[in-house]
């Protein structure tokens, strides 16, 4: 099973919570109407959230908390609401702690509130036992395909494949491991009709010393000759960027936390499905860098 929260009961929660209070009007509208229903075609991908233990805690000179609520605003201002949302990991921090979940958890729950499903891969931060502890009881026990984090989510245009690459907790690299690529492949081959969309955290990297995905080369193995596969979705390099592999696009998602290389954004993408293509937009956080509001059309192979 994934890490996933799905969306919260809006009664319950609005007689706790001023946060969803905001989230309900936003999901109304200004005009008080009716909530609006989620466009089955849309999606929001974040990456490298590292939310930590107390709100008020800063790393290379940002607020991750403060980015990620931010986020969170902006999400629940877009004209048209998603479908659900992707986090692909380094949730926490950097070592997982307990208290880092439970904030991010807690951070989420405007959007859930607002009727947005969340599901999560794990990071090279993430600690997999520690989050689960964090989520509430009623989400399921039955937590695990082979210690890892899977999901396979349907869509009416294309599958989703939410993969776990973490390896060890605050480790850079990170790994598939042969069963989960053979999962995968299986479960490409059974969905073999419609357009697949991988997402992990750990970014390509086919150097001799890796920093991302170690097994790269028998995840394209699996990839690159099943044509169904149009895109790789990723974080962990904090680094909003686009490439190519023999047609398959590798998109590198924006941190919502801090940025490793200075001018470089930080933000979301909100992505929209199409027949043959899926449709990219840069929401930045800065809505004053010159990428915010930038599209990209991946046109399919």
């Amino acid at each position: 099973m994934p890490i996933s929260l799905p969306a919260l009961d809006r009664r319950q929660f609005l007689a706790t919570s001023t946060a969803a209070i905001f989230a309900a009007a936003q999901a109304r509208g200004a005009d008080g109407s009716s909530p609006r229903k989620p466009h089955p075609q849309r999606f929001i991908l974040m990456a490298d959230v590292h939310m930590p233990s107390k709100p008020e805690m800063e790393a290379r000179g940002v607020n991750m908390q403060a980015n990620f609520a931010q986020a969170g605003k902006d999400i629940l201002a877009l004209q048209t609401t998603p479908a659900a949302a992707m986090i692909l990991g380094d949730c926490a921090y950097l070592h997982g702690e307990a208290a880092d979940y439970a904030l991010f958890v807690k951070s989420l729950e405007p959007l859930r509130a607002a009727g947005l499903p969340v599901h999560c891969a794990m990071g090279n931060h993430d600690h997999r036992e520690r989050f689960w502890q964090a989520l509430p009881a009623e989400h399921g026990e039955d937590k695990y395909v082979d210690s890892r984090h899977l999901l396979v989510l349907e869509t009416p245009r294309a599958n989703w494949f939410l993969l776990d690459s973490l390896d060890a907790t605050n480790k850079v690299p990170g790994v598939l491991g042969e069963e989960q690529l053979a999962w995968l492949a299986k479960e490409l081959d059974a969905r073999a009709d419609k357009p697949a969309l991988l997402a992990l955290h750990h970014n390509p990297d086919l150097r001799p010393k890796p920093g991302g995905l170690v097994d790269t080369q028998p995840l394209y193995d699996v990839i690159l000759p099943r044509k169904q596969v149009k895109a790789l979705f990723f974080g962990h390099s904090h680094n909003w960027h686009q490439d190519v592999k023999e047609g398959v696009h590798l998109v590198n998602l924006p941190p919502t936390a801090y940025v490793f290389v200075a001018g470089k954004p930080s933000g979301f993408v909100e992505i929209e499905l199409q027949d043959d293509a899926a449709k990219l937009r840069l929401t930045a956080l800065d809505k004053q860098h010159p990428q915010h509001g930038q599209e990209l059309a991946l046109k399919y192979r």
